[in-house]
């Protein structure tokens, strides 16, 4: 069987596995894809094949993950992607990105481990220079409720076909139903990854 990462991306084999497998999957067809969060690519990746016409705007901050984000656009030959080395927010910024360390390559704005030593200042980009999108992708370890309310409240979300998200708090989710719902999207899936976290799928 092929690995998932090639030995040189030094990635656990299973990173991102449930990714490569579809948990992002919509009966849908967008040609303008946004990536926040992307990481090392996974949905990318997954993504280019699954919509080969669509244009998909990565955006990653973090200077590791995005230097990795690089190597599997180049490895895989991912000609339909457009790479940012930038987080996303409701301004344009700069800010502090603190390691947690669930999985590999996590990090966030918000500081869930006590302990966690290990920081990254980085480039914030405000959610409405987006380009124009129909569907969204946002994994972005707890910021996701202020991304999609800068959006919504500015009527960003209302070509949006699809939109698939992690959710990293049970409180989280009434308050992304609220405003999906309120763009005229309908909670398609919910698939809980553990107490506080998983993955919701919505469609218009």
């Amino acid at each position: 069987m092929e690995p998932l990462w090639p030995e040189q991306f030094n990635l656990n084999q299973d990173h991102c596995e449930d990714v490569l497998a579809g948990c992002y999957e919509l009966s849908v067809t967008p040609t303008k894809i946004i990536d926040i969060g992307a990481n090392v690519g996974a949905f990318a990746r997954w993504a280019s094949l699954r919509w080969p016409e669509a244009k998909i705007h990565c955006y990653e901050p973090h200077p590791f993950n995005f230097s990795l984000l690089k190597m599997t656009e180049k490895h895989y030959g991912l000609p339909n992607l457009t790479l940012h080395e930038a987080g996303v927010y409701n301004k344009n910024d700069t800010a502090t990105l603190f390691e947690n360390g669930f999985n590999c390559g996590e990090w966030s704005l918000l500081k869930f481990d006590p302990n966690g030593k290990k920081e990254e200042r980085v480039k914030l980009i405000d959610a409405l220079d987006l380009p124009a999108f129909d569907f969204l992708k946002i994994d972005t370890e707890g910021v996701e409720p202020v991304i999609l309310k800068r959006l919504a409240d500015e009527g960003r979300l209302k070509d949006a076909l699809g939109v698939v998200l992690e959710y990293h708090s049970v409180e989280h989710i009434a308050v992304i139903i609220y405003l999906l719902q309120g763009a005229g999207l309908r909670l398609y899936h919910i698939a809980p990854h553990a107490v506080h976290r998983g993955v919701l799928r919505f469609i218009r």
